[in-house]
């Protein structure tokens, strides 16, 4: 694991940010509907349109449509790396560092 990040931290900050924003972007498109879809079936019961593969295809024609809730979902784990910088620059802004 170790290695991983060394080999990580020696690339170019472009190239870093690049990686994070595919990783966040994916776990958005691929992990989140399935988190959205199993609290959906235990909190509200079966989804209306069908099963999972079903709210997936959804999930994704909502995104071609430019459906917000949707593009919320996929881009919402970046948009928390990216809260949680703005959050340490200002803390650190006010710690005086």
């Amino acid at each position: 694991m170790s290695s991983f990040i060394e080999k990580y931290r020696a690339r170019p900050a472009l190239a870093r940010e690049a990686i994070l924003a595919g990783v966040a972007i994916f776990i958005g498109v691929s992990v989140l509907p399935l988190a959205v879809y199993f609290t959906g079936m235990k909190v509200l019961g079966p989804y209306a349109g069908g099963g999972l593969f079903r709210f997936w295809g959804d999930f994704f024609v909502g995104l071609a449509h430019g459906g917000l809730p949707w593009w919320l979902l996929a881009l919402g784990p970046y948009a928390l790396v990216l809260a949680g910088r703005s959050f340490r620059l200002a803390w650190r802004r006010s710690a005086g560092m």
